[in-house]
Order: C-alpha cells, then structure tokens, then sequence
C-alpha cells in the first residue's frame, strides 16, 4: 500500500493505518517529518481506543513533539494504553510516577506498573524495575533481585542496563565481583555510545584491568566520550598523552586537556597538574603555581592534595611551620586513608606538634603508612624500636622496619642499619655490613652517613684507614650542612700532604659527580 492509499485508509476511519500513517509521518519513512500532522493520527487513533496510539499519543506530549510538552497529559493517555495492557505504557507510568512528573511521585506506583511491564516483556520496564530494588524504592532494596533483572535487560541490549550490571560486577554487589565480566559489560554499553560506560571500559582498557591493557583502544573510547559531552572524559584523555605507553600520544595536548579540566573544577587534575608544575614534567616548573593548584583540589577534597598541603603547613615551607593548618588538612585526608597524610600526622603525634603528644595514636597511624608500603614511616617506625619511643627497645623489629625500607631505597633506614651494625645493636659488631650500607646511604647524599663512613676511614686502626677516601667522604658531608665534620677536615688539614689532600678533593668531586648522575636517573 502505498502512501496515498494509507493516507485513504485512514481518512476513512482505520485505526490501525491511522497509526501507521502517524508513524511513518514522525520519523519520514516515505514523507517528510511532519510532527504537527503525526500528533494529529496518533490523537485519532488514540479515540478510537488503539493502545499503542495512545502510548504514542502519550510520547507527543511526553517529550513535546508536534504538541506543546505537557506531562499531565502525557500520564492520561499512557495510562489509557497501561490498562489495556500496553507495556510500554506500563514502564513510561512507571517512570512519571518516580519522578513526579505529570503526577505525584509514588515509588510504590513506579514498582506496581514496572513490574507489570517487566511481566509483560517489556524491556526497558524490566530495566527500570531493576532500578527500582537497587535504589529500595517502593520494595525492600535487593541489589541481587536487580542484578538478574539487569542482566536479562542487558542481554536484550539495553545500554543502561549494560552499565549498571558492569557496576554491580564492579562492587561485587548482588553478585560476587568480577572484574572481567564488569568490562565486558562496560565494553558491550560502550559499543552502543552509552557515554559514562564509554569512560569506564577506557579506563579498563588504559590500565590493563581485568584482562590485557590496549591503551589505543581506550583513547578511541575517551575521545568518543568527549564528543558526547562527558566531561570525565576530558581528563582521562589527558592523562592518555601524558602517560600512555604508545609512540603517538600527543604531550602537549595532554597539558592542554589537563589544564581544561583543573581549570573546570575536577579535584584529581588539579592534583595531577600540581604536580606536574612541581616535577617541572612535560611543563615549566613552578612550585608556587603547583601549590595553588593543590590547594584547589585539597579544597575540593582531593585526599593526597590535602596531605601535600598539610605536610607543606607542618613543614614551614612558606615561612614558619602553621600546625592548625596541618591538622586542618592532614586529619581529612587521613579519613580517606592517605598514607602520606599519615605519616605526617604520625610525626605530630609523635611530638606532640599542634596538640599534646599522643604515642598510641603515633604508632598507629605510622604503622598503617609503613604497613602501606612508605618507606619513610617504615624507617620511622624502626626507629621508634629502635630507640623505644612509643615502644618498647625491639632491635629485631627495628631491623625488619629498616630493612624494608632499605629495599625501597630509603637513605635514612641504610643509614641506621649501617650504625647497627657497625655497633653491634642486636647482633654481633659487623663492620664490613655496616661500611657497605652506609656507603649506600652516603652515595644518596644522606649527610650523616656520609661523615660516618668518612670517620671509619679516618679513624681506623687496621687495614681499613683510608685518609683520601675518608677526607673526601667528610667534606662532602660538610657540604650538605653537617659542620661537625668541620673538625675532622682541620685536624686531617695538619696530619695529610698537600698532595693527600688535592687527591682527597678529586676525589670528592669524583664521588659528587656520581651522586647528581644516580639522583638524575
């Protein structure tokens, strides 16, 4: 039948080419679009009680087309068109009344007429009504019950559905977490430009989470979420050139988007571009600018930003040390489980820096940071051992703490074993240990390993004095700030020829050389 006999058909009276003919009218199959003239078919067959028109007649004043919005309206024909059993009237009723739009906002209401729906067949009822026990909206929350209904939903190909059933897999809730199954069915919603699942399987895929990283794959997905008009994705796209493993990434552009969306007020780009700003990576350095852009996502609740700017506080970096202000940072980002932060507030604790001294809540918060992996509270918790602050003398202990750190490289926690063993603190005296560790230390620039291997080789009395080894060793730790090896140099300036000591200060510029060349890589 072609459009003219259809447009007959209806004229005289059919309803059901009355709704073929409003169809083909909205969406231009064999016409031109006339929305005005569609509302007017849907209307007719809609009084003639076809259900589907109503449903449709329901959608014209839903979403305002061919007939000015209104959604009371919208309700009344859908509702027409829910009672003669049409489902996807049922789902639209369903949705109105969760969102009290065209009629008061009643989540039993919304879980009645979706149930229905989702017995009916209907998809997106189905969908919807597994929102509705995921949210414990007019039913008991029963984040299992949604996820079955999501996922007959996402096998059906609902994108919405997708991604929340690649969510619930994600958080292992309603069903046991499964990363792998997460991004499939972050990639199946993605694959149907379902914006927010676009961002995520990017993420999956630029990480190498859940299966094989493919970090061009995951810029087509940042990229095609940004045309959309997620804003997310701008910033996962810079962190794309600025860290992607590939030969194409773009670094300039990845300081433009980074820049884009600190400057849009996203927390985590302004701690990343702070700290690019300090590194003096892929831009010039400049600290001051680094800290203000810290300070905007320590303010936005950043937790490591607010760690950074309370450890600035408790540092003095600015001038005198403001521990109120420490506090002010460190104690939230702490809450959200910092590790740096803990440290820091561990130090305060410790000493009593802001508030009273506080040794339980020292150990504490020093021994989850070391526990987290920072070498730095690992080392300072070896020497709370160590030393017995806060703890009983444990050299055992002290020694494990050390030694964890000292794998990470830590010149202090080097430092300390190197004077353990050379003075024997729960084992045996063992020197060539102890000369080996603190040459370790020394040759990171710690200062009072430094003057200490300098001594050994100044001051021993068997085959290990080494005059120009230990005078060169001493001078670089007075050159780092230790001036009580100042003494040394003088009395060593009297005993060594003038020829010693122009080797000793070769050798010092011998042993500084290598030091920048290891600091630099």
């Amino acid at each position: 039948m072609d459009f003219e006999d259809l447009r007959a058909a209806a004229e005289a009276g059919d309803a059901g080419r009355q709704l073929v003919l409003a169809l083909m009218l909205e969406y231009g199959i064999d016409t031109p679009i006339d929305l005005a003239q569609a509302f007017v078919w849907y209307e007719r067959a809609a009084l003639a009680g076809d259900a589907r028109a109503q449903g449709q007649l329901g959608n014209c004043y839903f979403w305002g087309r061919g007939v000015p919005q209104d959604h009371g309206r919208a309700y009344e024909w859908h509702m027409r068109a829910a009672v003669q059993g049409h489902a996807e009237s049922m789902t639209m009723i369903g949705n109105m009344h969760a969102e009290g739009l065209g009629c008061a906002q009643d989540y039993g209401q919304a879980w009645h007429w979706q149930a229905r729906a989702a017995a009916a067949g209907d998809v997106m009822g189905t969908f919807n009504l597994g929102i509705r026990y995921l949210q414990g909206q007019g039913v008991a929350q029963d984040e299992a019950r949604a996820a079955e209904l999501f996922a007959k939903a996402a096998e059906a190909g609902i994108a919405d559905a997708q991604y929340q059933l690649a969510r619930l897999y994600r958080d292992g809730r309603g069903v046991t977490a499964d990363g792998r199954r997460a991004r499939h069915w972050y990639e199946a919603a993605a694959g149907q430009d379902h914006v927010e699942a676009l961002v995520q399987a990017g993420f999956y895929a630029f990480h190498g989470l859940a299966g094989d990283p493919d970090q061009r794959r995951a810029r087509g997905w940042f990229e095609r979420a940004l045309a959309l008009g997620n804003a997310d994705a701008r910033y996962h796209l810079a962190v794309y050139h600025l860290r992607a493993e590939v030969a194409d990434r773009d670094e300039a552009e990845g300081v433009r988007l980074m820049i884009e969306a600190a400057e849009s007020g996203r927390p985590d780009a302004q701690h990343d571009l702070g700290d690019l700003l300090i590194r003096g990576r892929h831009v010039a350095r400049d600290v001051e600018a680094a800290i203000q852009w810290h300070e905007r996502a320590a303010t936005g609740g950043h937790p490591a930003s607010q760690a950074f700017v309370g450890w600035l506080a408790w540092s003095g970096h600015a001038g005198e040390p403001d521990y109120a202000l420490a506090l002010r940072w460190l104690e939230p980002a702490v809450r959200h489980g910092d590790k740096m932060a803990m440290l820091t507030l561990g130090i305060m604790r410790e000493e009593g820096l802001g508030g009273p001294v506080d040794q339980a809540e020292a150990s504490r918060l020093l021994m989850a940071a070391a526990q987290a992996g920072i070498s730095a509270a690992q080392t300072k918790v070896g020497e709370r051992y160590e030393h017995g602050v806060g703890e009983q003398v444990d050299y055992a202990s002290a020694r494990f703490w050390y030694e964890a750190a000292a794998e990470r490289g830590d010149a202090q926690a080097l430092y300390r074993l190197g004077v353990m063993s050379m003075l024997g603190f729960g084992a045996a005296p063992d020197p060539d240990t102890a000369v080996a560790l603190l040459e370790l230390a020394a040759r990171k620039g710690h200062t009072l390993a430094q003057h200490a291997l300098g001594g050994h080789y100044l001051l021993s009395t068997d085959g290990a004095y080494d005059p120009i080894a230990g005078y060169a060793w001493v001078l670089l730790s007075v050159e780092g700030g230790f001036d009580d090896g100042r003494t040394y140099l003088a009395d060593f300036d009297n005993r060594l020829g003038a020829d010693e000591i122009a080797a000793a200060h070769a050798r010092a510029a011998e042993l500084r050389r290598e030091i920048a060349l290891a600091a630099e890589h």
